[in-house]
């Protein structure tokens, strides 16, 4: 498994005992990391004690988590303009991406700026449970202006010969767990290998209640598997003093233990 190898080098002699912790190397160049533990050992007579890989970043969990094939596909809810789109594409060449975006200004540069990938299909499309659900208040400023199509992920996938879903991700402010309460069906049955919901915590950028949508896919045995693009700011503007920074927004990534691997 790819990820990043935790080495802390332990000065037994400095006050209080520090611990400095380096990135050094991928899991795959023990044998290197074993060199540099006696090097530093012989040369400064402190501890190298080798600790647990771990995922440095979003991309390279998802390259870690499963061997992505042609036959592979993902759904972006929420693909704006196809900044991540692009970035899926670059990272995960192989699967059929299917990028959604229900607003037609926006819908249109995401069209031109993916129309030179041949494994994404842009969709002109809204995701919620219902198509009652169209009155959301997600969608009520966007659909005041423009008509818009709803569906859920269930019956896109039914009509689009999708039995299967690598990765779902799902980036919809206020509405992500409406959007994957319309793929009940589907993570009922272990048919989503992976979850990636942006999360946001405060004001216009929230996404909803990360707790709530935690419990609700846990239900499915879809369970958290890591945190990655942690953002921090001071949301709040009334904070004058010196405050520190909180979590305002992240990236989340939940794995089914029902889907095949």
């Amino acid at each position: 498994m790819e990820g990043w190898t935790i080495v802390a080098i332990c000065y037994p002699r400095c006050r209080g005992a520090r611990a400095i912790i380096l990135r050094m190397a991928r899991t795959e160049t023990g044998s290197a990391l074993q060199r540099f533990g006696r090097k530093m050992q012989a040369l400064l007579g402190v501890t190298v004690v080798r600790g647990t890989s771990y995922d440095v970043g979003l991309y390279d969990a998802l390259r870690s988590l499963r061997t992505w094939t042609p036959e592979d596909r993902i759904f972006d809810v929420g693909a704006n303009e196809g900044r991540t789109v692009l970035r899926l594409a670059r990272e995960l060449p192989a699967p059929q991406i299917f990028a959604f975006e229900p607003t037609r200004r926006t819908y249109e540069v995401l069209r031109s700026q993916t129309a030179h990938l041949e494994n994404v299909r842009p969709y002109r499309l809204a995701f919620f449970r219902s198509d009652a659900d169209a009155t959301s208040p997600a969608l009520e400023d966007t659909a005041a202006v423009e008509p818009i199509d709803v569906t859920n992920i269930d019956d896109f996938a039914a009509t689009h010969a999708t039995a299967h879903l690598a990765l779902l991700r799902v980036d919809v402010r206020s509405g992500g767990l409406e959007v994957l309460r319309g793929a009940e069906r589907m993570l009922s049955k272990g048919l989503v290998n992976i979850v990636q919901v942006e999360i946001g915590f405060f004001g216009s950028e929230s996404h909803g209640s990360f707790d709530a949508l935690r419990s609700y896919l846990a239900g499915f045995d879809v369970f958290l598997y890591g945190i990655y693009d942690q953002r921090r700011g001071r949301p709040v503007a009334e904070w004058t003093a010196p405050t520190p920074e909180l979590l305002v927004g992240c990236d989340v990534l939940f794995v089914s233990a029902r889907a095949p691997w």
